[in-house]
């Protein structure tokens, strides 16, 4: 019994659908709000009044932090979800996050019943976690070896190690 379930948490562990359940989700939740403050969508207040509320919180220059952190809601979801350009796309993310935790949730404490930042917390922290260890191996970032130009091994890059092909101007 035990060496069956051995086997199965070894073939899943590296099987890369762990990291993709995950960005898939949590790409959706910032698609979701980002949708929300741009559009409207989802009975999202649409940019003018998500503009007022920016404005009622007293974020610097909220005519243009509203773009900035609806945009990257909006963007870096679709990007978090498809796993393309996932570090720099998951550092924008947890910043967005960690500022609305700062500015926004922060005076109500820890507790999301009480409106607090528990939730921002969280995201900040699963994007944290694509910052220090990548998409997972579902993902465009690795298809397009993105993730692991120059640093290729071969668990990581679909086309190989990189001492399988040569460098440019490198002999063989």
């Amino acid at each position: 019994m035990w060496k069956g379930y051995l086997l199965l948490t070894h073939a899943l562990s590296h099987s890369g659908i762990g990291p993709l359940i995950v960005r898939l989700m949590v790409g959706f939740v910032f698609f979701f709000h980002g949708s929300q403050k741009l559009f409207g969508w989802f009975d999202g207040p649409g940019i003018e009044n998500a503009t007022r509320f920016f404005t009622e919180m007293n974020i610097p220059m909220p005519e243009i932090s509203v773009w900035v952190a609806a945009c990257t809601e909006f963007g870096g979801g679709i990007l978090l979800a498809l796993g393309f350009l996932t570090r720099p796309v998951s550092l924008l993310l947890a910043t967005v996050m960690l500022t609305a935790a700062y500015v926004v949730h922060s005076p109500n404490g820890f507790d999301f019943a009480n409106n607090g930042y528990e939730y921002q917390a969280v995201l900040a922290a699963v994007t944290l976690g694509f910052v220090l260890g990548g998409p997972g191996r579902i993902s465009f970032d690795r298809i397009c070896c993105l993730c692991c130009k120059k640093n290729c091994d071969e668990n990581m890059c679909p086309v190989g190690k990189k001492e399988d092909k040569p460098e440019e101007g490198e002999q063989t």
